[in-house]
């Protein structure tokens, strides 16, 4: 039976704590030997036996975890809201909805609407995407609220309503309100209703399939007295007055809020509906501050003694929920005569003492030493809802006491429980070693004590001083009393408690493994086998013809849809991509955009749905493989500027008479502005070639200037046109200094010039032979002309210009008798 009562009265009234209360005619003397009587004595159950009597019973069900471990659709689920900090999946207001194109993908977006809650008031504490803690931006979107973090970054969202909007969500307005099927509407505010918009993404790399959410949620706002001031209290909480109220997860005041009843909404109570007066604050304030009592922990710091947290449905017995609330934190809640009083944990000081004397002998007395029906327990193993297991089922460290199990009959007894609002495991470790410690305490006794002992309560701690016994101050446990009316002393049973079996030091705790609550991603998959080489791209003959680089790599890859490729010039110059589908023939040849004899470099990734990475650079030389003649029959194409019809080589830019260069198969060829130098290649005509020596202020004794045409035995030279200027003095005149003073000197200095030419033919030079040789100049200055074409062919011309020296490079007169020469020429080749 369930440890929350009412006990109602007829000739005699009892109270009980262990679930049961009676309304029985007769005396005292009746109660101890009758059936009920005889249940007195059996029903004190110890504080683990009774958390296990309320594990079996109750809608608010057994089951291990959170509440809502799924998310719910359908339009008949209770309402329900938060107690404390809890998580729930909560229940789709619609089916899941999409829209919006992001990177090409249609439908992009896709939209839940989950309601969380149906009283006002709650707060997203935290949410779990597909089993991984998702961390939330301050920022928020402007269309879809909070931003996902770390590896969901820019692929989800969350906004969340706490149930005081008055209006519907702009985004749900903006993006379906012309929904076929569902259009959201203005209407669609869901007033006093917590829910969350939840927006992803489509990137399967993230989300494989519907991602599943769960929400971690700080509870509705409770009423405590403790802060009313207008009660005793300190603050500014007003039970008549919602807004001054706060979210709270003291096991104490949950209960209390429970018994006073909760507001849900449209005239509705859920809870007991219990006055103020019956709830009497002395004791109620005690166990608040008694659930807020620091407990220091092994790892440092301290928590709460006794927290609790719950996710209730309106159609769960308050009753039953209550009891899980009990459960998480040893507690017992007992009623009499309306009032009702609660105990969290270990027992309370002594309120009434007596000894061997005070006990009226002539009512019946009954002793249980040790336990009637079954042997005790002597450890406890727990399954709670696990925070650091984001909020699935965990076993505590189960809590043995070998000492205990080595004397009891059957060794190790363990009890089961479920504590599913205690989501906390250091709590939970205490609970359960308390329950281990004060299931040892089995004596029982049913007596009869003076009238003083009327003002005892059920949940009262009494101290029996024994000789009979062997009691020194033992602490017991009002568990029932009957106040026979007639009598007016109270019949009571006690049970054995010790204050010590709540106490708690840290070096009791047991490790409890830490459990990750993100995900490490797998490392992104390379390609595996892979490498490069050179390859040729082979004609209908089988002979090499074009350059071309082999990509290979295992072929044995079930759900890789293909293979990507970058090829690189080693200087970066170029970049070439490509693909391949047939990823299980583990290899590509790729020869577009390949160029012979180049150095490149290779790298790959295979197209798949999760994470990939490219492949470090592979180095490759493609073979030196150029055009072949046999290359120009080709009808047409185009590579590197250069087009191709039908055997006419050309540049791309060319426009006959105007731009460009054309080559055709018989060897004729039309060039627009092509300029060889130095060296005159085939098929071209040179610059006009100058030597010029300024004249007027410039003197020189001597001249030997020459020319080189044609490409030294490689083509014929058909014609060369030059010309020649030059201006000599015959006549040198100087001053000189005497015995009488300077003097104009004038002395005659014949000078000559020679202008000769030689040809070269199959590799054999000719003589130089004279194109002119100007006549000795004996007057002043004197100019000198000609113009001259030499008819080919031959390979090569040798053009060279002696003035005032002889052709061994001799000067033939020592002044500077020559100024303004000028030689040029011009060279044909064919």
């Amino acid at each position: 039976m369930g440890k929350v009562v009412k006990a109602v009265g007829a000739i005699a009234a009892g109270f009980a704590t262990g679930g049961l209360g009676f309304a029985v005619g007769g005396i005292g003397s009746f109660l101890t030997t009758t059936f009920v009587g005889r249940l007195l004595t059996t029903v004190a159950f110890s504080a683990l036996r009774a958390a296990l009597t309320r594990k079996s019973g109750g809608s608010a069900g057994p089951q291990p975890g959170i509440r809502t471990a799924q998310t719910q659709t359908g339009g008949t689920n209770p309402a329900s809201f938060i107690l404390g900090t809890y998580a729930t999946e909560g229940t789709l207001a619609c089916p899941p909805m999409s829209h919006g194109t992001a990177g090409g993908v249609p439908n992009a977006y896709l939209t839940y609407v989950i309601e969380l809650g149906d009283v006002p008031g709650q707060t997203l504490e935290g949410m779990i995407v597909d089993g991984e803690t998702v961390s939330l931006g301050a920022t928020p979107h402007a269309d879809y609220g909070l931003p996902f973090e770390g590896r969901f970054a820019g692929h989800g969202w969350v906004r969340f309503y706490d149930g005081s909007q008055t209006v519907a969500d702009p985004m749900l307005l903006a993006k379906y309100g012309t929904h076929p099927d569902r259009p959201w509407t203005a209407a669609m505010v869901g007033r006093g209703i917590n829910y969350a918009i939840v927006t992803f993404r489509y990137n399967r790399t993230i989300y494989s399939s519907f991602p599943k959410v769960r929400f971690v949620l700080g509870g509705i706002p409770l009423y405590d007295p403790r802060l009313d001031d207008t009660v005793g209290g300190v603050g500014a909480h007003r039970y008549d007055d919602r807004s001054t109220w706060a979210q709270t997860d003291n096991a104490a005041v949950l209960i209390y809020n429970i018994k006073r009843g909760i507001d849900i909404g449209g005239g509705y109570i859920w809870g007991g509906g219990s006055e103020a007066a019956d709830l009497p604050l002395a004791n109620w304030w005690a166990q608040m501050n008694n659930a807020d009592l620091a407990m220091a922990l092994d790892a440092g710091g301290t928590e709460p003694q006794y927290r609790a947290a719950y996710e209730v449905f309106v159609d769960d017995e308050p009753a039953s929920v209550i009891e899980e609330v009990l459960n998480a934190c040893s507690g017992e809640l007992a009623e009499n005569g309306g009032i009702w009083k609660l105990r969290l944990g270990g027992p309370g000081l002594p309120v009434y003492f007596f000894t061997d004397d005070d006990v009226i002998v002539t009512e019946s007395e009954e002793h249980t030493p040790y336990a009637i029906e079954q042997e005790p327990f002597n450890g406890v193993s727990v399954v709670y809802p696990d925070p650091a297991a984001l909020w699935e089922p965990r076993d505590a460290p189960a809590r043995y006491n070998a000492e205990y199990a080595l004397a009891d009959p059957s060794q190790r007894r363990v009890a089961d429980l479920t504590l599913s609002a205690a989501p906390y495991p250091n709590q939970v470790q205490r609970i359960m070693r308390a329950y281990v410690e004060e299931e040892r305490r089995v004596i029982r006794h049913v007596l009869t004590l003076p009238q003083d002992a009327l003002v005892l309560e059920p949940l009262d701690v009494v101290s029996w001083t024994s000789d009979r016994h062997g009691y020194a101050a033992k602490a017991f446990e009002v568990d029932t009393m009957i106040d026979p009316l007639l009598t007016g002393t109270p019949r009571l049973t006690l049970k054995e408690r010790d204050p010590d079996d709540a106490a708690w030091l840290p070096a009791y705790e047991l490790p409890t493994p830490n459990l990750p609550t993100s995900v490490t991603d797998l490392p992104p998959q390379t390609v595996d086998g892979f490498a490069v080489t050179a390859v040729a791209i082979e004609d209908e003959n089988d002979a090499p013809a074009r350059p071309a680089i082999r990509i290979v790599w295992t072929g044995d890859q079930e759900d890789v849809r293909g293979v990507q490729f970058e090829i690189e010039a080693a200087d970066g110059t170029s970049i070439v991509k490509a693909s391949a589908l047939d990823v299980a023939g583990g290899a590509h040849v790729v020869a577009e955009g390949i160029l012979p004899n180049k150095d490149y470099r290779v790298r790959a990734r295979f197209v798949v749905f999760r994470p990939t990475v490219w492949t470090a650079w592979e180095p490759v030389t493609t073979l030196d493989l150029r055009l072949r003649p046999e290359d120009l029959d080709a009808p047409a194409f185009q590579v590197n500027g250069m087009a191709i019809f039908g055997g006419v080589l050309q540049s791309d830019n060319f426009v006959s008479g105007v731009s460009g260069w054309q080559i055709n198969r018989n060897g004729s060829m039309e060039l627009q502005d092509l300029v060889a130098r130095e060296w005159i290649q085939i098929g071209a005509v040179t610059d006009f070639n100058e030597i010029v020596l300024p004249g007027a202020a410039y003197r020189y004794n001597a001249v030997h200037a020459e020319f080189f045409f044609g490409p030294s035995g490689n083509g014929q030279v058909s014609h060369v046109n030059a010309s020649f200027q030059v201006h000599r003095a015959g006549l040198y005149q100087f001053v000189q200094q005497t015995g009488d003073g300077p003097q104009t000197i004038t002395r005659v200095v014949p000078s000559q010039a020679f202008l000769q030419i030689r040809y070269l033919n199959g590799g054999v030079w000719s003589g130089f032979g004279n194109v002119l040789i100007s006549p000795v100049a004996a007057g002043g200055w004197i100019a000198q002309s000609t113009i001259f074409h030499v008819q080919g062919p031959f390979d090569s011309a040798h053009l060279r210009l002696y003035i005032g020296i002889t052709t061994s490079d001799v000067p033939t007169s020592p002044e500077n008798n020559v100024q303004a020469v000028t030689l040029g020429a011009q060279v044909t080749t064919r």
